[in-house]
């Protein structure tokens, strides 16, 4: 943003900095039109709802406020897809195997979109990756598989390697670093994997940042053209 004047500033729901310490900001520093940006690429009620509903709420009457809370520009697919490359440089032969942040059955049989758009994003992304690949989850009780069933499954077919990928966050909440690095790894090596590879978060990739810039681009063209900003 260092050519726009775009003020950029973290809101997190349950930690510092918070939403209501950014709202404060911007306002004393006269700024009423508020993008909520989501760092869950994918639609989900469960994760973002009730952010983007304290977002507004925090901002206050008087402020103009709108959200993002999907990323499917295309290079947020090749973001994901270069980090997939990268584990496979070091595992060539493995399998990938997304693991997705945890939903619950009864959100995905009352409609959530989460999973419905986790199964495209890993479509996009291996669009051009010819390795064998699978999405799971990365706790018991979701509308699938877990991780570690998955990791089980792979290595009865035979399969030695895996590339372990997140999915559904764009950057390395405690959830994901915990559940890959420090339970799913040891128990991919203890199924027999030779080789144990996890594609690394988004974070700041420059391919993520430019699809946050074009998203935002097109966000506010969008809500402008229906006339809800000047």
């Amino acid at each position: 943003t260092a050519a726009s004047k775009f003020r950029v500033l973290s809101g997190l729901r349950y930690g510092a900095p918070s939403a209501a310490d950014a709202c404060r900001e911007l306002k004393r520093d006269g700024i009423t039109r508020i993008v909520g940006v989501s760092l869950y690429p994918q639609q989900c009620k469960r994760f973002f709802h009730s952010s983007g509903q304290n977002l507004q709420r925090q901002a206050g009457e008087g402020a103009q406020v709108s959200l993002i809370d999907r990323l499917v520009h295309p290079l947020y697919f090749d973001a994901v897809r270069s980090s997939i490359d990268a584990a496979l440089e070091r595992a060539p032969e493995a399998v990938v195997i997304f693991a997705a942040l945890y939903l619950d059955r009864t959100d995905a049989e009352e409609g959530d979109p989460y999973p419905d758009q986790l199964i495209a994003a890993v479509e996009q992304i291996m669009s051009k990756v010819q390795r064998p690949h699978r999405l799971s989850w990365l706790e018991l009780g979701g509308p699938g598989l877990s991780t570690e069933e998955m990791l089980k499954k792979y290595r009865e077919s035979g399969a030695t390697g895996v590339v372990l990928c997140p999915l559904g966050t764009l950057v390395d909440e405690l959830e994901v670093v915990h559940g890959l690095d420090f339970l799913l790894r040891p128990i991919a090596r203890g199924l027999g994997y030779t080789q144990v590879e996890r594609a690394a978060s988004l974070g700041t990739s420059p391919l993520l940042l430019e699809a946050l810039a074009a998203t935002l681009t097109a966000h506010l063209a969008h809500v402008g053209g229906l006339g809800f900003v000047g």
